[in-house]
């Protein structure tokens, strides 16, 4: 998604939306023989805009500013100089009720992500990453890789 597109969505912050993305998976989320093979598709729901300082799990912590780039909208959109990326701000929903689903591809080819593991591809980050919203509530994702926000 380019940043016209996200601009033209018009969203209101702090609603939540069905977000579909595919990204390559990091080296440290896959092996030295598995890199840049391996991709990760992901469909969840996920609020956008919200004000990590604000929300009820930080309550009576103090929170700083981003470790890199500035809000181009203000916690939706992150720019970072240093990539040239923009990055959209999700926000976990807290409900167990709406895990976010997963696909995995080799080579483009849908694969199961126990089948990965058996074949020793995928690193130990990505071996034990289960769906825990109070753990990682908040992420950044470039905005490159969504496929649609609805």
């Amino acid at each position: 998604m380019e940043l016209q597109e996200y601009k033209d969505l018009k969203l209101r912050r702090g609603t939540i939306h069905s977000v579909h993305w595919k990204r390559p998976l990091k080296n440290g989320d896959v092996l030295k023989d598995f890199r840049g093979r391996v991709e990760k598709e992901t469909i969840g729901n996920f609020r956008i805009g919200i004000d990590y300082s604000n929300m009820a799990i930080n309550k009576d912590k103090k929170t700083g500013s981003l470790p890199y780039g500035f809000f181009e909208f203000l916690n939706e959109i992150i720019y970072s100089p240093s990539s040239d990326t923009y990055q959209v701000r999700l926000t976990q929903t807290m409900n167990e009720n709406l895990k976010p689903k997963t696909k995995y591809f080799l080579d483009g080819v849908e694969i199961s992500k126990e089948e990965l593991i058996k074949m020793n591809a995928l690193g130990s980050r990505e071996r034990k990453k289960e769906f825990n919203p109070k753990e990682n509530p908040v992420f950044n994702l470039p905005l490159n890789y969504i496929i649609a926000i609805n």
